[in-house]
């Protein structure tokens, strides 16, 4: 299995490191969102067979960043296969931010579009003006990271060669616009992650507390085969084509 989108830099995760069970992780992304986790991601990158994406996250946008600058380089690296995640949030505090967001997310466009590079979406309550935005600038692939739009902007982002991922939230069994959303998204556009450690499956007793690491993938593949109402086999083999449609140089775990 894949999990295209978690957070390895986490201090949570470093007992994790070594410990990914190679019998359900195929394949990982871990992606650096600010400019203090950048190159942490990719030391330990350089250590594991991990993919890598670098962006600056709409959460620490707080002024004009000329870490921007330094982010373009470290893109350049053979490991890093994405930017992201990067894109808007208009959610209670984030929402004073909203011309600076977009400023950022701009920027951070148009060296997707430079190096071409796919990128990984964040949004939350911005549809509309990231959507505006994405009209401007035509990169390789958009991957919707943990999607959790409305019906209409599935239909509208399909506009471009985008991509829509789950996680965690529709493991919980009362969780019906995700799993309504699911059903909706084109087989061959559909990709599965954890967001760990930040995303827990909630409905996980001894989940609970604590953090979530990318060997709980496991769960998001068994609750969406569940919806989907198809073998977990199929479902493996159809999110790996999509990720090896995206990135042909995917790299991988070693048995």
């Amino acid at each position: 299995m894949y999990d295209i989108h978690c957070h390895l830099d986490h201090p949570s995760m470093k007992s994790v490191l070594g410990n990914i069970s190679k019998d359900k992780i195929k394949g990982l992304i871990t992606s650096g969102i600010e400019y203090s986790s950048w190159t942490d991601n990719l030391k330990i990158a350089q250590r594991c067979p991990f993919n890598v994406s670098l962006g600056l996250h709409p959460f620490f946008v707080k002024e004009k960043h000329s870490e921007l600058i330094f982010l373009k380089e470290l893109l350049k690296d053979k490991n890093v296969i994405a930017v992201g995640e990067i894109g808007l949030d208009y959610y209670n505090d984030y929402v004073g931010s909203k011309e600076l967001q977009q400023d950022v997310f701009y920027k951070q466009m148009i060296q997707a579009r430079e190096l071409n590079l796919p990128v990984i979406l964040h949004c939350r309550k911005a549809y509309d003006d990231l959507y505006a935005i994405l009209k401007q600038i035509e990169v390789p692939a958009l991957i919707f990271h943990s999607f959790s739009g409305t019906e209409q902007d599935v239909g509208r982002m399909q506009e471009f060669n985008s991509y829509f991922s789950f996680g965690f939230p529709i493991v919980n069994i009362n969780n019906k616009k995700h799993k309504r959303l699911v059903k909706l998204i084109p087989k061959d556009k559909l990709l599965l992650e954890t967001d760990s450690p930040y995303m827990i499956p909630r409905d996980e007793m001894d989940k609970e507390e604590g953090f979530s690491s990318p060997s709980d993938i496991g769960l998001v593949y068994k609750a969406v085969s569940d919806v989907l109402d198809v073998s977990m086999e199929s479902l493996v083999l159809q999110t790996e084509r999509n990720v090896k449609r995206i990135w042909k140089d995917f790299r991988e775990l070693s048995n």
